[in-house]
């Protein structure tokens, strides 16, 4: 280790010309000359100091933008600004979980519909072979296009179920299977694979073919036949008269 430099008692060394730094000696600094100080005090302090002046006011202006600007809207926009951020994820989340929700809706809703549907026309046909005009009529709207009668009233549709039933005692009906389509809100297309057997009488009918329904559904929820058609391209019927004695 060098050996600090000794000063006699008249030459103090001054505390500003010491650096000291922990785990060092201290370092002797040589003290500044007079050409030094000249050169220092030749520098343009006016233009330093009025340059620091530009720069201090320019930045109180800043800050003073920057703390006027937020008003009490955007002082909490700017609070949450850190959470907005990572929120995109959250609403991208929740699309998925209502497009996930919207896409099973309409299913379980056209499933629910369907069944409704599909159990009304059995009904309807039931209750016709059972003889229950009445349940079988409350299953039609007030206007039917009934065949070749269009907005037939459900009081033309009650008169011709009526006629069937004398003419035929014995009815038979079989719906093998049912094929339900939307077309539109509110409204179904029904294809049902029917066949009949109505007997008894004088008169006997037997066949199969397709039968077209129509049904709207109302405001209290009820699905009803708006439309009855039987397909004739895909309809085979065989009618027979018992001869009189």
């Amino acid at each position: 280790m060098r050996p600090w430099p000794r000063f006699g008692p008249r030459r103090q060394l001054p505390r500003h010309l010491l650096r000291v730094r922990s785990g060092r000696p201290p370092v002797l600094l040589q003290p500044a000359s007079r050409g030094d100080r000249a050169a220092w005090m030749a520098l343009p302090w006016p233009l330093i100091g009025l340059g620091l002046l530009a720069v201090l006011v320019l930045w109180g202006l800043t800050r003073g933008d920057a703390d006027e600007m937020p008003d009490s809207g955007s002082v909490g926009a700017a609070s949450t600004a850190p959470d907005a951020r990572a929120a995109p994820a959250a609403p991208a989340e929740s699309e998925r979980q209502a497009g996930a929700t919207a896409a099973r809706t309409p299913a379980r809703q056209g499933s629910e519909a369907e069944g409704a549907i599909m159990a009304a026309v059995a009904d309807a046909n039931r209750a016709w072979v059972e003889g229950d005009l009445e349940r079988h009529i409350g299953h039609y709207g007030r206007r039917v296009d009934y065949y070749n009668s269009k907005r037939l009233a459900r009081s033309g549709v009650l008169r011709d179920r009526r006629r069937d039933l004398k003419r035929y005692p014995e009815r038979e009906i079989t719906i093998a299977r049912q094929v339900v389509q939307f077309p539109e809100p509110r409204r179904a297309r029904v294809l049902a694979d029917k066949s009949w057997r109505f007997g008894g009488g004088e008169r006997e009918r037997s066949g199969k073919g397709l039968q077209e329904y129509v049904l709207e559904q109302r405001d209290d929820g009820r699905w009803v036949i708006v439309g009855e058609q039987l397909l004739e391209e895909f309809r085979t019927e065989r009618r027979t008269e018992t001869p009189e004695d």
